[in-house]
């Protein structure tokens, strides 16, 4: 089963969440990482990231468990609170996601001509309008 931890490094010394709930989480060290709190997904991680102001999970990083040992990882392995690391599986979901809103824009838009297109074209000018206010 995969899973997620949060680290920190603040102090030096590493130490995991164990325990989410409250305003601020507890941590547990190294030698208790069993303990650490298990995140079901890289979504849930971010979510609880979210709660927080940056400057207080900047020294915060997120890891996989169980990993593949890349030789180019070290420690726990990559470091998925960045952006660039995001799993080719979640970048996968959200381009299938994105896919279904597009194609229902596309079938909006087209029921939108069929049965009005004077208000199709002027949402067209509107659009076209807004966008080169930002150009």
């Amino acid at each position: 089963m995969t899973y997620y931890i949060i680290q920190s490094l603040k102090t030096g010394s590493p130490k995991y969440i164990f325990d989410i709930e409250g305003k601020r989480p507890s941590w547990v060290f190294d030698d208790r990482i069993e303990e650490a709190y298990k995140f079901s997904t890289l979504e849930d991680v971010k979510n609880y990231l979210s709660k927080f102001d940056p400057k207080v999970t900047e020294f915060w990083h997120v890891y996989k468990r169980p990993y593949d040992h890349d030789s180019k990882d070290i420690g726990l392995g990559k470091d998925y609170k960045t952006n660039n690391n995001i799993p080719e599986e979640n970048i996968r979901e959200e381009n299938e996601e994105n896919n279904s809103k597009i194609v229902w824009y596309d079938l909006f838009v087209d029921f939108v001509y069929e049965k009005n297109p004077n208000l199709y074209n002027d949402a067209c000018e509107y659009a076209d309008e807004q966008i080169n206010m930002f150009k």
